[in-house]
């Protein structure tokens, strides 16, 4: 498993190819294998930090202009 290759391409993963990226991780993080757990340790921290940029980047409702805004 080439982790740097994985965790560069995040970036232009959907949010459900992600969800199965984190899924496939999750599944090798108590694998006998270090290699492995360490592997899918890096990707899911790769994943969090990727997802919390996006949540810090989305605007603030109120920032929205009002066409924009959701229905409450």
């Amino acid at each position: 498993m080439d982790v740097e290759k994985i965790i560069a391409g995040i970036p232009s993963k959907t949010l459900e190819e992600r969800g199965k990226l984190r899924a496939n991780a999750e599944r090798f993080l108590g694998s006998e294998n270090f290699t492995n757990s360490e592997a899918s340790h890096s990707v899911i921290e790769a994943l969090d930090k990727f997802e919390a940029d996006l949540h810090d980047e989305a605007p603030n409702e109120d920032e929205l202009a009002p066409e924009v805004r959701s229905e409450a």
